[in-house]
C-alpha cells in the first residue's frame, strides 16, 4: 500500500534541529494550513513536520518562522489508534495533531528575507530511517 500527502503553509516557529543516533539529522516544526469553509468560516490545521539527513540540513539552513513552504511526505499516526495524536492544552481543552513525515521540502517564498524561488531545493529521505 501507498500514500502521500502534499502540503503547503507557513512554517509557525523555527525549525527545531537535533542530531540523533548514529549522527542522523533530524528537524522538526509545524506549518499552519487555513482550510476555507462555508460563510467565509477560516479554521487552521496545524500539521507537525519531521525531516531527516540532507532534507533535516536543508531546513536548518533556509526554513525559518513565517517562511511558506512546500512539504510532501506521509502520515505518522499515533500506533496505538491510527489516528490523528490528541493531547491536552494548558488552558484544559483537548486537541489534536497530524504528524507528518517529510521527505521534501521546498522553501516557496521567505516573510524575512530574499530567496530565488528558481531554485528550488528538495530531497529524499533516506530508506533506511528506523521509525
Amino acid at each position: 500500500m501507498y500514500h502521500r500527502i502534499s502540503m503547503i503553509g507557513r512554517v509557525g516557529r523555527d525549525p527545531e534541529i537535533k542530531t540523533v543516533k548514529g549522527g542522523l539529522h533530524l528537524s522538526s516544526f509545524s506549518i499552519a494550513i487555513d482550510i476555507h469553509g462555508k460563510k467565509d468560516q477560516k479554521v487552521t490545521v496545524w500539521m507537525k513536520i519531521t525531516v531527516f539527513d540532507t532534507v533535516a540540513d536543508f531546513v536548518r539552513e533556509h526554513v525559518k518562522k513565517g517562511d511558506l513552504v512546500l512539504v510532501e511526505g506521509r502520515l505518522s499516526p499515533d500506533p496505538a489508534t491510527g489516528a490523528p495524536k490528541i493531547f491536552q492544552k494548558k488552558n484544559g481543552s483537548y486537541s489534536s495533531t497530524y504528524d507528518i513525515v517529510g521527505e521534501k521540502v521546498q522553501l516557496l517564498s521567505s516573510k524575512n528575507r530574499q530567496h530565488n524561488a528558481a531554485e528550488p531545493i528538495s530531497q529524499s529521505v533516506p530508506d533506511d530511517i528506523p521509525f
